[in-house]
């Protein structure tokens, strides 16, 4: 359900107000370690995007272009568009394509700035839309699973049981979608060396990466993919061989509308600035040329990406928000935002576990200190600290609507309701609206931190870092349309897959 149309929305907001914690506490936001966020490393603002400030992105969802791990979303191409993103002071909002056979034509029909998902820039798609200059460069390959005993077997034998010349997959069955680069470039390599490959075409809403797992499981024999990103997959799928390429190297990059010169010429000055950076190389390597320690998390977390978790906390946080009445994709991205799905975390205010819950809201609710370290104990604290904020807000503001409601909860969560009073006296006073969140109250709760707003005869609670509700707020909703957007496409992704593996040999 839409969070913003959907009354199960406020209690998930009621368990994010549970930690009750002032103003002062210190709350770091997951994404500030980015590039080119520092001042003085800003561009220009782009302005020639379909919605001015924001910048709509059209992904694959995979390892290494776009996915949520442990609650936080990852993928190179994730990073490097929010690294330009924030170099020109847009919001990012990520779509992840349910059909990457059409991922080219929804760009050029729809309302959509950028297509990214490891696309290989082909004179056919140049027809229907325009590349950036490459951010990356990969040949294709032949995905072959190695023989079941292949540990046993030396290099030369076990060279001899796999495809080593693509002129061997004569008669040969592979598996690809039919929209991909990668069934080009199988027709173009019969017409050239005249042999008969089948090319059994797979719906567009199979992944690249699905099919690497279908491989790897012996459910159909080849597939191509990328080379990096085969490379990344054979982290977590050790039987598969990557090692017989079909292509040479070939650019990737990012596709926008033929319409957007203006974009395409901002991304490709950011792009030659950057591309070979330190910052660059640091994030390229993260997904291309993984370490020992990036390996293992893959092979933790892939599973859990595929299945749409957010995190292992899932069950428990469904549970409870259902509880009371509540979507809990929010709760989730409320937790995010408290504890990073830490059951263990506690702050120097002495907030404790996953919703941060104080040991002084905690008995307000008869919950004894000792128990908030166990996850439910702390979740069911939190649950009903928010749904009294919440009601709070019903009876203070009778005729907000239920976005507005949910700021207002999720904001004095973060400071408390005495704060987020001052900040509606104050907006009242300065003619702004007291009963709306952005550029009104939000406004005012910032200003709580400057002596002229703290001392005023209307503040009744004093100074305030009112940047922290501000930010608060604004992450949790971003968290929240990432998760949604991520669990959707996961659970129609894992039915598509289900009614693909059936009918495959």
């Amino acid at each position: 359900m839409d969070l913003f149309t959907d009354r199960k929305i406020f209690p998930w907001l009621f368990i994010g107000m549970l930690v009750f914690i002032s103003c002062n506490k210190s709350d770091p936001s997951p994404d500030r370690n980015i590039p080119g966020t520092k001042e003085g490393n800003r561009y220009d603002t782009v302005r020639y995007t379909h919605t001015p400030g924001v910048l709509r992105v059209l992904v694959d969802n995979s390892l290494t272009s776009y996915l949520i791990y442990k609650g936080v979303p990852r993928g190179f191409e994730y990073e490097m568009l929010n690294w330009f993103a924030r170099d020109h002071d847009l919001e990012l909002e990520i779509k992840i394509s349910t059909n990457l056979d059409h991922i080219i034509d929804t760009l050029a029909i729809r309302d959509y700035d950028i297509a990214a998902g490891n696309l290989n820039i082909t004179r056919y798609r140049q027809e229907l839309v325009n590349f950036t200059n490459p951010i990356l460069r990969a040949r294709q390959v032949l995905i072959q699973k190695l023989p079941d005993n292949y540990r046993q077997l030396t290099l030369d034998e076990i060279n001899d049981a796999l495809i080593r010349d693509p002129l061997d997959l004569n008669g040969d069955t592979v598996h690809v979608r039919k929209g991909s680069s990668f069934y080009s470039s199988l027709q173009n390599f019969m017409k050239e060396t005249a042999t008969n490959i089948c090319i059994d075409t797979i719906p567009g809403m199979v992944a690249t990466d699905s099919l690497i797992e279908m491989v790897a499981k012996g459910k159909i024999s080849y597939t191509v993919a990328d080379e990096n990103r085969a490379r990344t997959l054979k982290s977590f799928f050790g039987n598969i061989d990557i090692n017989t390429p079909i292509s040479l190297h070939r650019p990737i990059g990012w596709a926008v509308p033929k319409s957007a010169d203006q974009l395409l010429d901002s991304l490709n000055s950011w792009i030659d600035t950057h591309r070979g950076s330190l910052d660059y190389n640091v994030i390229k390597n993260r997904y291309f040329n993984p370490n020992a320690a990036v390996k293992r998390n893959i092979r933790r977390g892939y599973k859990p990406a595929k299945e749409g978790k957010i995190s292992n906390y899932d069950p428990l946080i469904r549970y409870y928000a259902e509880r009371i009445n509540w979507n809990w994709i929010l709760l989730a991205a409320q937790i995010y935002k408290e504890s990073n799905f830490n059951s263990n975390s506690k702050s120097w205010m002495g907030a404790i576990g996953l919703m941060q819950v104080l040991p002084s809201t905690a008995k307000q609710y008869s919950f004894q200190i000792h128990n908030l370290d166990d996850p439910s104990s702390n979740l069911l604290a939190g649950v009903r600290h928010l749904d009294y904020l919440h009601k709070y807000w019903v009876k203070s503001i009778p005729n907000a609507d239920s976005l507005e409601l949910i700021k207002f909860t999720l904001a004095s969560y973060n400071v408390g309701q005495g704060h987020m009073e001052d900040a509606r006296r104050l907006a009242e006073k300065y003619d702004l609206n007291p009963d709306i969140w952005y550029d009104n109250v939000e406004k005012m709760i910032i200003n709580k931190s400057y002596p002229k707003y703290y001392t005023d005869e209307v503040v009744k609670y004093g100074y305030c870092r009112g940047t922290e509700p501000a930010e608060y707020v604004k992450d949790i909703l971003y968290y929240y349309k990432l998760y949604r957007e991520f669990v959707k496409y996961e659970q129609k992704s894992n039915s598509n897959n289900s009614r693909t593996t059936t009918s495959s040999p």
